[in-house]
C-alpha cells in the first residue's frame, strides 16, 4: 500500500512540474500557434520580488513591470510571432532572468491541395493522391462535401476502381489544414471511368519499345498529335501526375527488366489514354555493330559483324533462319522532303538457336524541312489589354519564339499553350525538328497601352490617441481583389503578387503594451486577368512601450525630476496627498525651488509621471515626501541649577527643561572660572544628562 501512494506522488510532481516549467512564472496560455487573436496572462509564483516582461520583437528592448494582460494579435492573412521574456526583479537588485513564452497568431490560410490526376475520364482503375504544403494535413472525401468530419489524407494513393456500369463518376472533395487550424479553399475533382474501345485505347500510338527480350537498349517513340500533354514513368507510378513528360523520341537507358507505363491527354478530351509495355534488355551478343537508334537526315549505313550468319527483317519481329541473310553493308536513305520510320531486327544463327536475347534498333530517317510557324493574333491593336498570341507550326515540330526582337535558336522560349504578350510590342518565331532542321523566322509588331490601374489609396480611418491601435481604410474597385505584404521594423516587404494575402477593407493594427513595431506595407489591385496595379507603399509605427518612471529628488530646497518624455508633477505642503498627476497637471520643465515658511516645518509630498510623444503613459512616482524646516530653535532652560549657583555637594546632575522635539543641544564648559567659547555643531552633543564630579579637597 506504502509503494502505491509513493508512485502516486512521484507521478504528479513530475506532472506538475511538466505544466508549470521549472521557472517561477507562469502564462496563461500554453505555448504554440494560434489561428486567432489570444490573451495572456502572467503571474509569479513567488510572494516577493516584481515580475517583468519584454517582446523579442520589440523595436525597444528594456523591460517593463507587468500591470495588464497581453493581448495577441495579427492581420488577416498574416503569420506573426511573439517571443515574451520574463524577469523577476527583488527589491532594487538586477532583474534576474526567468522564463520565454514564444507564441504564433497565423491567420494565413494554407495553400489548396493538388489532386492527381485532375478531373477526367479513365479506362481502368485509377490511383488517386494528394499533394499540398509539408507542414499542412489533408482532409477529404469522396462523393459528398467535405466537413470538419472529412478523412485525413495519410500518403497512401486512393485506388478508385471501373464499376460494372457503363459510367461510374467520383467526385472528390479536399482541402488543406495547417497547423494553426487554418483551412485552405475547398477543390474538388470528378473522376470518370468509360469503356474505352479497341480503336480508342490505340489512338495512343506507343511505335516503341514492344514486348520481347534484347541486347540493346530501346527507343521510346510515341506518334501522337494534337495531345494536351503525354508522360511516362519507369518506376511502376502512375505517370499521369509524376511522370516524364514525353517531348520526343529519346532512347531508355535501362538494363535489366524493364516496364513503360504511358499516359496521355487528347487536347479536346478529358480522356486519358494508358498504355503499357515490359521487356528485358541484357547487353550479350556475339555481333558486332555501328548501330544506334536515332533521327537521322542523311543516308545511314549499318554494318555487322558475326562469326555465324546473321538473320535479319525490317517487319518488327523477331528473326528466324526463314528472314533475310546479312550479305553486306545496309544503306537506310531518307525519302526527299519525308519522314519514314525504319525498325531493324536481327540475330546470328547461333543467337537463333541458344534463344538469346535479339537486336531492335529504330531509325527516323527524316529529310523534312519545317515551315514558318503561323502567328495568330487576339486583340492585335487593343488600347487596353495586350493581345493574346498563339502559335501553330508543322505536326511533330517544336517552335520556339522570342520576345525581345532577337531571332530565336533551339534554346529559346518553348511554345506550349496561347500567351500574353505582356508589356512586349513584337513576337518572333521559328519551328524546329527532331532532325535539327529549322524554318524561317516569322514576326509579328503590334501597338497597345498596356497602362496598369492607378495604385490603391490608404487612408488613417482612425488613429487613438495613445497609439494602441491604428485602423486603415483601403477600397478596391469592383471585381478586384486587394492584396498586400507587409514587414516589420525597416525589412522591405517583397512586391504584391497573385499569393499575396487579401486584405479587407477595413484593417485594424495592433501590438500589446509593451511593445513597439513599424508596419512596412505595400498593396496593389488584382483583377480577375490577374492584372496588379502599381504598388502602394505605407508605414506606420505603433508604441506601445512606456517611458520609464521618472526619478523625484530634493536638496537644499530644489525639487528635480529626471525621465524620459514629458513629465507632469501634483505637489502639497499640507500633509496631505496629492492626486495622480496626467496631462492637464504642471509640466516639469526646470528645477522647483520649495523653500517652506519662515519659522515653520513644511512637509512637500509629490507625485510624478512621464508620458512620451505617442502618449504611452509610464508609472507614477511617489508618494515621495520632502521636509524643509525653516524655524529657528529656542535654547532651553536649564533646570537643576541656577547661574551662578554654589554647589557643595560632590556631584551636580545638569538637566534642561521643555526641550523641543527633533533639536541637537551642544554645550561647551570650562573649570577654571574662565568663559568657554560659543557652542556650536562640533561641539559636545547632548544626550539626556550632564553630571559633574568634585575633586576631593
Amino acid at each position: 500500500m506504502m509503494r502505491k501512494y509513493i508512485l502516486f506522488f512521484l507521478l504528479l510532481f513530475s506532472l506538475g512540474s511538466f505544466i508549470f516549467g521549472e521557472g517561477m512564472v507562469i502564462s496563461s496560455l500554453p505555448e504554440g500557434v494560434y489561428s486567432s487573436d489570444q490573451i495572456v496572462r502572467l503571474e509569479s509564483s513567488l510572494q516577493e520580488g516584481d515580475l517583468e516582461y519584454r517582446f523579442e520583437e520589440s523595436v525597444k528592448s528594456t523591460s517593463l513591470s507587468y500591470s495588464l494582460p497581453l493581448f495577441l494579435s495579427a492581420l488577416p492573412g498574416e503569420e506573426k510571432t511573439f517571443t515574451i521574456h520574463t524577469y523577476i526583479r527583488k527589491n532594487t537588485a538586477e532583474a534576474e532572468e526567468d522564463k520565454t513564452f514564444v507564441y504564433t497568431i497565423d491567420k494565413k490560410p494554407p495553400r489548396a491541395p493538388e489532386i492527381y490526376p485532375g478531373t477526367g475520364v479513365y479506362s481502368s482503375d485509377t490511383e488517386v493522391s494528394f499533394r499540398a504544403d509539408a507542414d499542412s494535413e489533408i482532409m477529404y472525401s469522396i462523393n459528398s462535401p467535405v466537413g470538419k468530419d472529412g478523412r485525413v489524407y495519410k500518403g497512401k494513393p486512393l485506388l478508385l476502381g471501373k464499376s460494372d456500369e457503363i459510367k461510374k463518376e467520383y467526385t472528390i472533395y479536399a482541402y488543406s489544414r495547417d497547423k494553426a487550424g487554418n483551412i485552405s479553399p475547398v477543390i474538388q475533382s470528378v473522376i470518370g471511368f468509360a469503356d474505352i474501345s479497341q480503336e480508342q485505347e490505340e489512338s495512343l500510338k506507343v511505335i516503341s519499345p514492344v514486348p520481347g527480350n534484347f541486347s540493346n537498349p530501346q527507343y521510346l517513340l510515341i506518334e501522337n498529335l494534337n495531345f494536351e500533354w503525354i508522360r511516362y514513368s519507369l518506376d511502376g507510378t502512375d505517370p499521369s501526375y509524376s511522370g516524364m513528360e514525353y517531348t520526343g523520341p529519346v532512347e531508355i537507358d535501362k538494363r535489366g527488366p524493364v516496364t513503360v507505363r504511358i499516359s496521355g491527354k487528347p487536347a479536346d478530351s478529358k480522356k486519358i489514354f494508358t498504355h503499357k509495355v515490359s521487356y528485358t534488355v541484357t547487353p550479350v551478343s556475339n555481333i558486332k555493330s555501328n548501330s544506334e537508334n536515332g533521327i537521322f537526315d542523311k543516308t545511314v549505313i549499318l554494318n555487322l559483324e558475326s562469326d555465324s550468319p546473321i538473320y535479319m527483317n525490317f517487319a518488327d519481329r523477331t528473326p528466324t533462319k526463314e528472314d533475310a541473310l546479312y550479305e553486306s553493308s545496309l544503306i537506310l536513305s531518307p525519302v526527299p522532303g519525308m519522314r519514314k520510320i525504319t525498325i531493324l531486327r536481327f540475330l546470328s544463327y547461333s543467337e537463333i538457336t541458344s534463344r538469346t536475347n535479339e537486336h531492335r534498333y529504330v531509325y527516323i530517317l527524316d529529310d523534312r524541312t519545317p515551315y514558318k510557324p503561323i502567328i495568330s493574333v487576339d486583340g492585335k491593336n487593343s488600347n487596353e489589354q495586350p493581345p493574346q498570341i498563339t502559335l501553330t507550326g508543322p505536326p511533330g515540330a517544336e517552335i520556339r519564339y522570342t520576345l525581345d526582337g532577337s531571332e530565336p535558336d533551339p534554346k529559346s522560349a518553348l511554345y506550349t499553350a496561347p500567351f500574353s504578350l505582356g508589356d512586349h510590342s513584337s513576337v518572333q518565331a521559328k519551328s524546329f525538328y527532331p532532325n535539327g532542321r529549322q524554318s524561317g523566322v516569322s514576326a509579328e509588331y503590334f501597338t497597345f497601352s498596356s497602362e496598369k490601374a492607378s495604385p490603391p489609396t490608404v487612408q488613417v480611418l482612425s488613429e487613438s490617441e495613445i497609439s494602441t491601435e491604428i485602423i486603415l481604410s483601403i477600397n478596391h474597385p469592383r471585381d478586384t481583389k486587394l492584396v498586400y505584404e507587409l514587414s516589420y521594423d525597416g525589412k522591405e516587404p517583397p512586391q504584391p503578387s497573385g499569393k499575396s494575402s487579401v486584405c479587407p477593407d477595413l484593417l485594424t493594427c495592433r501590438v500589446p503594451y509593451g511593445m513597439e513595431q513599424t508596419y512596412w506595407f505595400k498593396f496593389a489591385y488584382l483583377d480577375s486577368k490577374g492584372m496588379l496595379s502599381e504598388a502602394t507603399e505605407m508605414r506606420t509605427t505603433l508604441d506601445r512601450c512606456p517611458p520609464a518612471a521618472p526619478k523625484v529628488g530634493y536638496d537644499l530646497g530644489i525639487l528635480k525630476i529626471a525621465g524620459e518624455g514629458n513629465i507632469y508633477y501634483t505637489i502639497t505642503d499640507d500633509n496631505s496627498i496629492p492626486p495622480l498627476p496626467d496631462k492637464n497637471d504642471t509640466r516639469y520643465t526646470r528645477p522647483v525651488y520649495l523653500l517652506g515658511e519662515k519659522d515653520s516645518l513644511t512637509t512637500y509630498t509629490v507625485y510624478a509621471v512621464a508620458i512620451d510623444d505617442r502618449g504611452n503613459v509610464s508609472s507614477t512616482t511617489g508618494p515621495v515626501f520632502f521636509h524643509f524646516d525653516r524655524r529657528i530653535p529656542r535654547v532651553p532652560e536649564i533646570a537643576s541649577i541656577d547661574d551662578g549657583d554654589i554647589i557643595n555637594s560632590g556631584q551636580v546632575e545638569i538637566t534642561f527643561l521643555e526641550k523641543e522635539p527633533n533639536v541637537d543641544i551642544y554645550y561647551t564648559f570650562s573649570i577654571d572660572g574662565s568663559e568657554p567659547p560659543v557652542p556650536s555643531k562640533d561641539s559636545e552633543l547632548f544626550n539626556e544628562k550632564l553630571l559633574f564630579t568634585a575633586m576631593d579637597n
